[in-house]
């Protein structure tokens, strides 16, 4: 759902950190992974296995798409030079969200016979900041890695946490505003379809 995408997601900053380190084929594996993971523990079932599917099949399509992206601009694996990695990253990061979106908001619908969402480029407007966010903690993790700076993690990790929890909160109450003013609008909808009676 576009909540889902508005919202960065630890499973994206391991999959994007592994795309960055291992590249797309390896990642597949990872998205996959969690897909599956996610569908099988799922206790409330709101995962049926067709959806599964589609959505696993989502996360193959969208990490070979931000793969080419990253490779056709230029994109390294590992090991970046900056400022030039900024665009490759980006690139990649856009072409992901623009896969995801549009399989949550108009593939999986039209296979579960629901109504396609039409306002679906915004939800990748609305995607977008928090798929950077979670890129950039991918990336900061990299050069971690990469320049062996163990000392920094604990220290980082704290905060960290609390700034992804504020952020979830925020996110959540942006949420409610929204499914609040969308259930008022029907209900005057449905006054002024009264009234008209």
């Amino acid at each position: 759902t576009t909540k889902y995408w508005a919202t960065v997601r630890p499973s994206f900053i391991v999959d994007f950190t592994s795309f960055l380190l291992l590249g797309p084929a390896a990642t597949i594996l990872f998205a996959i992974a969690g897909v599956v993971t996610r569908g099988l523990t799922d206790s409330r079932g709101s995962h049926p296995p067709r959806r599964v599917l589609l959505t696993a099949a989502a996360a193959m399509v969208a990490t070979q798409v931000a793969g080419f992206a990253h490779r056709a601009l230029g994109g390294t694996l590992g090991h970046f030079m900056w400022p030039g990695q900024g665009v490759p990253i980006a690139a990649a990061v856009v072409g992901y969200c623009f896969v995801k979106i549009a399989s949550a908001e108009i593939i999986v619908p039209l296979f579960t016979r629901q109504p396609v969402n039409r306002s679906w480029p915004k939800s990748i407007l609305r995607a977008c900041p928090g798929s950077f966010l979670g890129a950039s903690l991918a990336v900061g993790l990299i050069e971690v890695i990469d320049h062996r700076m163990w000392q920094v993690v604990p220290v980082a990790a704290v905060p960290l946490y609390f700034a992804y929890r504020a952020y979830c909160a925020h996110v959540n109450r942006i949420e409610e505003e929204h499914r609040r003013r969308e259930v008022i609008g029907s209900l005057d909808q449905g006054m002024s379809f009264v009234d008209s009676q």
